[in-house]
């Protein structure tokens, strides 16, 4: 019989009450995980990792991201109240770190003026000292391959000496290259899962080190912001009211001599619409109203084939398949 597993919360910002649920539901994983015979510590790792992420969605909803590793440098963009770090400590098999965090929906672009750009080439990057897991190295001219391709060079230039300080350069110069929200891991020896939306999956060996990369944010809970897109949607709306009022100062109140007493709204409608051309100017607005719509519509019909980007993250064995339902249901 193994000797009991003592798992503990280190530090984090989520919130206090899930923290003793979180860990008793770890505790009891990896103590499941880890009595499982004839598996190695490389399948029953992956399995810890991927069973706590489902966990933890179940426990404080939402996509998960789990890192779980004994020496791991990583640098991500979190949202507020969702980091976590847990440790876990047998005799005989040392500390074993476990990692949660969510996306955020937005991040600021970071300053870029203390870095120097790295210049990359597909030939000078695909250096021998690389395996390239993710994406296949076969493929070509695709984002995942251009992100490869920044890693390789990167990672030529700063070394593996400091993974940590790697991994956070990495951050910036991927942000730099191809926006936000990137999330990069580094070490000899972790395990990872991601949530199944993340884009532009990148896994890379070098001289026994592992380097993973992706990009993922999580939708805003209030939505996105007014954004171009929701701009145009109502564009046509805001010229049709325009052209309303315009209407109805030049109709009703234009033909009115202004009274002494006239609220400053009136004076400055009288301004603006009380002249000749007046009438050609609304009748413009409601032409740009009618032909912005027409616009849009031909647009989403035009687009209606094109596909979204589709997530490239490899699909990892499931718990299930690994050690049985008994175990992992």
């Amino acid at each position: 019989m193994s000797q009991a597993a003592e798992v503990r919360f280190i530090k984090g910002d989520i919130p206090v009450a899930p923290r003793k649920t979180c860990v008793d539901v770890l505790r009891k994983i990896y103590r499941e995980i880890k009595d499982v015979p004839d598996k190695s510590i490389e399948e029953k790792r992956l399995a810890l990792a991927k069973a706590f992420k489902r966990a933890m969605e179940d426990i404080m909803t939402g996509p998960w991201h789990v890192l779980v590793g004994a020496t791991i440098g990583f640098a991500c963009k979190k949202r507020s109240s969702s980091l976590a770090f847990f440790q876990v400590a047998e005799e005989g098999v040392g500390l074993l770190m476990v990692i949660v965090w969510r996306s955020p929906s937005f991040e600021e672009l970071p300053d870029f003026t203390d870095i120097g750009l790295v210049r990359v080439t597909h030939q000078g990057c695909r250096n021998s000292m690389f395996t390239q897991v993710h994406p296949p190295p076969e493929e070509k001219d695709t984002e995942p391959c251009k992100v490869a391709d920044v890693v390789k060079c990167h990672t030529l230039k700063i070394g593996l000496d400091d993974s940590q300080a790697l991994a956070q350069s990495l951050r910036k110069h991927l942000t730099l290259h191809f926006g936000t929200i990137w999330h990069v891991m580094v070490g000899p020896d972790f395990y990872l899962q991601v949530p199944s939306d993340a884009m532009n999956f990148i896994d890379v060996r070098a001289k026994g080190y592992r380097i993973a990369a992706y990009q993922h944010r999580e939708p805003s809970p209030d939505g996105d912001g007014f954004t171009f897109e929701a701009f145009v949607k109502v564009l046509p709306y805001l010229l049709a009211a325009v052209m309303c009022v315009g209407f109805i100062f030049i109709y009703s109140i234009c033909k009115h001599e202004a009274e002494p007493d006239e609220w400053e709204i009136m004076r400055i409608g009288r301004n603006r619409f009380c002249h000749p051309e007046a009438e050609m100017q609304m009748q413009v607005l409601g032409f740009l109203a009618v032909a912005s719509v027409a616009a849009r519509r031909i647009i989403e019909r035009m687009c209606a084939h094109i596909e979204p980007p589709k997530p490239n993250v490899p699909k990892d064995p499931d718990p299930v398949e690994l050690f049985g339902k008994e175990k992992c249901s």
